[in-house]
C-alpha cells in the first residue's frame, strides 16, 4: 500500500495510524518507521530524540527499507548530535515548519547529504514532533524518487507525528521517573548510613563517659533504687558493683534526713523540666562516714529513670576549712599587731599595709578557688551533662520499654545494668553485619547458620537451616541472598509474633531458591512501596534478574516468603 493508493482513503489512514501506535506501545520505534516507510514509499526512516541534557538531536531508531545500502549514512546519522539550527533535523528544531526538499543540493543545511547520495537518496521530508512543553524530536524520511507527496500524505504524516511526539515524550518522563527514583533511593541509603554512624558514635562517646574517672556517674529510679554505677561513683561511697547487683545500694542508705528538702526540690525539677540543677549535699558511706559531694542529674526521656553526675566536694571543703582556719589566724593576727602598733603612727600604718596586701592575697586566693570549682562544675555539670542527656534520651527513647505498674519497672528496668556493655557488643555486631568475614571464607550456608545462631539469641527465635553444605552461585548472588536473609528474619522478630523460623536453601535446575517460613500471626496485607524492608528485598532480587514473593502460610497460618535467583548456565554447569 503505496501513498498512491492510500490517498484520501480514511479507513487505511486509521489502520495505518493504529499499527504505528501498536509499535509505538510495545516500545518497537523500528517497526513504527518500518510501517510509515513501507506504507508510504519511503526507503529509510529516522527518529530524531531530542536530549534536554546535552540539548541536541540524538538517532534514537534507524530504518533501512530490504536490499537498500545505506551503511555509511546510518553510521553517520548513528554518530551525529545536532544542535539547534544545525543540519536538516537542527533547521526544523528551529523553525517548528514541516520541511520537504529534492536532490539536496549545496548550500542545503543536509551535512549529510553527500551519504545520501551515495545511497541514491533523492529527497526527503522532516516533521517536527512537539509536545505542550516543546519540541521533542524530528522524524526523518527519505526515498530514492523526487516526486513531492500530495497534501493529503503530508497532513497524514503530521498525525503521524503527533503520535510519534506523544511517544517521545512519554518516555522521557518515564526515563525521568526512574532517575528521579534512584536519586531518592541513593538520598534515603546515604541518610540510613549518616544515621547509622551518628548512632554509634553516640553509643561510643557515652561508653567512654560513663566508664571514666572523671565523675562519679549512676543510673538511678525515682523510688531510690540504683541500677547501675561507675567506679568513680562507687569509690566515692565506698560501695561495690556487687552491691548494685544485690540492691543494697538505695537513695535512703545514702541520703541523711537533713537533705531531704533539696532533695525534693531537685525531684520537682526533673519532673518539670528534665534537668535538675547541680547542689551541695552529703551522702553516707557504707562505713557510716560522710562525704560532701556537688549532684546534679538529667531525665532519660519520658522514663522514670534519671542519669546522676556527682563530684567529689571533699577537697573543696577541705579548702574551705583550711581558708577558715587562715581567716581566723589572721583576723587573731591583726588584732594582736593593732594592739602593738598603737605605741608608733609609723608602724601602725606599716602594719595596715601589711595586713591589706595579706587580705586581698586572701581574697584572690578564695576568689581563684572559687573560679576553679565553677570552671570544674560547669565544663562537667554543664556541657557535658546537655550533651551527654541529649545522647542518652535519644537512645533510651528507643530502648525502653512502655510504662508499666511498679513491680514490673523494677523487674524490666533491672536489665538496664548491663546497658552500657551491651552497646559496644552492639556497635561490633553491627560492624560485622555490615559484612560478615565468613561470606567470602566459608560461603553463603556456613554465614547463614552462623549469623542464625547470633539472631535466635536475640531474638528468642528457634531458627532451623535446611541447605545442602554447598551450594554454587556467584558472590553476588550470596551476598544478596545473605542480606535478604537477614532483612526477612528481622521482619518476623519484628512483627510476626512468631517462635518459630524455617529457612531453607534449594539449587533447583535453573534457580536458586530461598524460602523462609515463619509460625507467627501471617502477613495481613499485601506489601507496599513504603515498607522500606520489603523494597530493600525486592530491589536486591531484581537486580540479579530473580522474583519475591510474600504472603499466607499453609493452613496452620505464619508468612512464607519465596525468594528465586537464577542461576547462571556456567554455574549450572559446574
Amino acid at each position: 500500500m503505496s501513498e498512491t493508493t492510500l490517498g484520501g482513503d480514511a479507513e487505511r489512514w486509521l489502520q495505518l495510524d493504529r499499527d504505528v501506535l501498536t509499535a509505538l506501545t510495545e516500545e518497537q520505534p523500528q517497526r513504527a518507521l518500518s510501517v510509515i516507510g513501507e506504507r508510504l514509499d519511503w526507503d529509510l526512516g529516522v527518529l530524531w530524540e531530542r536530549d534536554p541534557d546535552r540539548e541536541c538531536l540524538v538517532a534514537r531508531s534507524i530504518w533501512t527499507a530490504d536490499g537498500l545500502e545505506a551503511g555509511e549514512f546510518v553510521e553517520l546519522t548513528s554518530a551525529a548530535r545536532l544542535a539547534p539550527g544545525e543540519g536538516q533535523p537542527g533547521e526544523v528544531w528551529d523553525s517548528l515548519q514541516l520541511c520537504w526538499r529534492t536532490h539536496f543540493d549545496h548550500p542545503s543545511p543536509f551535512i549529510r547529504a553527500e551519504s545520501a547520495r551515495r545511497a541514491r537518496m533523492r529527497s526527503g521530508i522532516w516533521v517536527p514532533l512537539q509536545a505542550s512543553d516543546g519540541l521533542v524530536g524530528v522524524l526523518e524520511l527519505l526515498r530514492r524518487s523526487d516526486r513531492e507527496p500530495p497534501p493529503v500524505v503530508l497532513d497524514g504524516i503530521r498525525a503521524i507525528g503527533q503520535l510519534v511526539a506523544i511517544y517521545l515524550r512519554g518516555t522521557a518522563l518515564q526515563r525521568a521517573a526512574i532517575a528521579g527514583e534512584r536519586r531518592l533511593r541513593a538520598e534515603l541509603e546515604r541518610q540510613v548510613a549518616d544515621r547509622t554512624r551518628e548512632l554509634a558514635a553516640s553509643q561510643a562517646r557515652l561508653e567512654r563517659f560513663f566508664s571514666s574517672d572523671i565523675i562519679g556517674m549512676f543510673v538511678g529510679t525515682f523510688d531510690g533504687v540504683t541500677l547501675e554505677a561507675n567506679r568513680e561513683f562507687l569509690r566515692i561511697i565506698g560501695y561495690t558493683a556487687t552491691d548494685v547487683a544485690a540492691g543494697a545500694v538505695r537513695q535512703d542508705r545514702l541520703d541523711l534526713a537533713e537533705s531531704s528538702p533539696r532533695d525534693a526540690i531537685a525531684r520537682q525539677q526533673l519532673l518539670e523540666t528534665g534537668i535538675a540543677s547541680a547542689y551541695e549535699k552529703e551522702l553516707v558511706r557504707k562505713d557510716g562516714t560522710r562525704v560532701p559531694v556537688v549532684l546534679g542529674a538529667a531525665r532519660l526521656g519520658d522514663s522514670p529513670t534519671v542519669i546522676c553526675f556527682v563530684l567529689d566536694n571533699t577537697r573543696r571543703k577541705q579548702v574551705e576549712r583550711d581558708l577558715a582556719n587562715l581567716n581566723e589566724r589572721l583576723e587573731g593576727l591583726f588584732l594582736e599587731r593593732t594592739a602593738e602598733l598603737h605605741a608608733s603612727q609609723a608602724e601602725t600604718a606599716a602594719s595596715e599595709r601589711r595586713l591589706r596586701s595579706l587580705t586581698q592575697r586572701l581574697m584572690k586566693l578564695r576568689e581563684d578557688t572559687g573560679i576553679e570549682l565553677a570552671r570544674e562544675i560547669h565544663d562537667v555539670l554543664g556541657s557535658e551533662l546537655t550533651g551527654l542527656k541529649m545522647d542518652v534520651s535519644w537512645v533510651l527513647r528507643r530502648l525502653a520499654a512502655p510504662v508499666l505498674p511498679a513491680s514490673e519497672v523494677t523487674e524490666r528496668l533491672s536489665g538496664t545494668i548491663h546497658a552500657v556493655d551491651r552497646m559496644v557488643s552492639t556497635v561490633r555486631r553491627i560492624a560485622t553485619e555490615l559484612r560478615p568475614s565468613a561470606l567470602d571464607d566459608l560461603g553463603l550456608v556456613a554465614t547463614l547458620r552462623w549469623w542464625a545462631r547470633e539472631f535466635a539469641k536475640r531474638s528468642a527465635l528457634e531458627i532451623s537451616i535446611d541447605a545442602p553444605e554447598h551450594v554454587p552461585m556467584s558472590p553476588e548472588a550470596s551476598t544478596a541472598l545473605f542480606r535478604v536473609t537477614q532483612e526477612l528474619l528481622t521482619n518476623v522478630a519484628r512483627h510476626a509474633g512468631a517462635n518459630y523460623v524455617e529457612v531453607s536453601l534449594a539449587s533447583l535446575d535453573d534457580a536458586i531458591e530461598l524460602r523462609v517460613r515463619d509460625d507467627g500471626v501471617g502477613i495481613q496485607r499485601a506489601p507496599t512501596d513504603t515498607s522500606l524492608g520489603l523494597t530493600g528485598v525486592r530491589e536486591r532480587v531484581l537486580a540479579l534478574s530473580g522474583s519475591f514473593e510474600i504472603g499466607r502460610g499453609d493452613v496452620d497460618g505464619g508468612t512464607v516468603a519465596v525468594v528465586r535467583i537464577p542461576t547462571p548456565l556456567e554455574d549450572a554447569a559446574r
